[in-house]
């Protein structure tokens, strides 16, 4: 991917509209193109664990969370790490591995993407490749076709910052499922060989 060139690609939830991590004219005419507000942060996707640690920072009950909803949809907003804070001045940052083999191999090439979905803000996501095609061909430099299933509902984001955990944004996965999961982190771990 050339350098402040955008990108719209399919992922395990809703098409996504991409830039590098850090091009801030790439990530200004997502906003531009998109009419979104300034003031609404725009998530980031990873291939990996790995990935995610060098942008935001993993409580051991955090990572056991990561660990069991990832690759999924469900993107959680955790404290950046000293590196990404020195180069952003973003305090926190909402992160997720998706699970879509495509997603997970631009990410792999291109490195983290900051990604939101293909939509103008607050309409419903648009999800059919035609439809996309047609409004945004000619403005960003590429878009993939998908061949795998979406779930075409936006991820469930929870703000893991606060004291409680807050769901910011309501998805397929439920307050339920995360709350219990929650529980089951406070738990020592047994014989949890990737968090070694």
């Amino acid at each position: 991917m050339k350098p402040k060139d955008i990108i719209i690609f399919p992922t395990d939830t809703v098409y996504g509209m991409g830039a590098k991590l850090y091009d801030k004219k790439g990530l200004n005419y997502i906003y531009q193109i998109k009419k979104r507000p300034l003031n609404k942060s725009i998530v980031v996707l990873c291939s990996s664990l790995q990935q995610a640690k060098k942008l935001v920072q993993f409580s051991p009950q955090n990572l056991k969370l990561a660990l069991h909803f990832w690759p999924g949809p469900l993107t959680f907003v955790l404290p950046t790490t000293s590196k990404y804070f020195s180069k952003t001045k973003e305090k926190t940052l909402g992160v997720r591995i998706p699970n879509h083999p495509l997603t997970l191999e631009i990410l792999k090439k291109n490195g983290p993407l900051k990604t939101t979905s293909v939509n103008q803000s607050n309409h419903p996501p648009l999800n059919d490749y035609q439809t996309i095609f047609n409004i945004y061909h000619n403005k960003v430099a590429l878009i993939y076709k998908n061949y795998h299933p979406i779930l075409k509902i936006s991820s469930t984001i929870v703000d893991l910052t606060t004291f409680q955990p807050v769901i910011l944004r309501q998805g397929t996965i439920t307050q339920e499922e995360i709350s219990s999961q929650i529980l089951k982190s406070l738990l020592p771990s047994k014989n949890c060989k990737l968090c070694a």
